[in-house]
C-alpha cells in the first residue's frame, strides 16, 4: 500500500487511539523563520545594493533597545541609522 491510501489507513489507526495517546511534539519555528528573514535581506543587499530590508530590521532590533535606555544610547543610533541610510 503507498501514497493516499497509507495515509488514510494510518489517519484511522490514529482516530481509533484514545485521546490521551494523540500527543504530537510542538516546535516553535519562530527563530528559523527570523533567520530566513534576515538571511534574505543580507542577500538582497549584497546580490542588488538594496539596504532597505536590512536597514528595516536592524533598527527594529535598535528600537526596544533605545527604550530600554531611555534613549541615553540615541546619538550613536542615529548616528549608525543616519550611516546605514546612506548605503542605499
Amino acid at each position: 500500500m503507498t501514497g493516499p491510501l497509507k495515509f488514510w489507513d494510518l489517519l484511522k489507526k490514529v482516530e481509533n487511539l484514545p485521546e490521551e495517546q494523540r500527543v504530537a511534539p510542538v516546535f516553535d519555528l519562530t527563530p528559523y523563520a527570523l533567520l530566513l528573514e534576515w538571511s534574505f535581506a543580507v542577500e538582497e543587499f549584497l546580490r542588488y545594493g538594496l539596504a532597505e530590508r536590512l536597514y528595516e530590521l536592524v533598527r527594529g532590533e535598535i528600537a526596544p533597545i533605545l527604550k530600554e535606555t531611555r534613549g541615553r544610547d540615541l546619538p550613536d543610533a542615529l548616528f549608525f541609522c543616519t550611516w546605514w541610510r546612506e548605503l542605499f
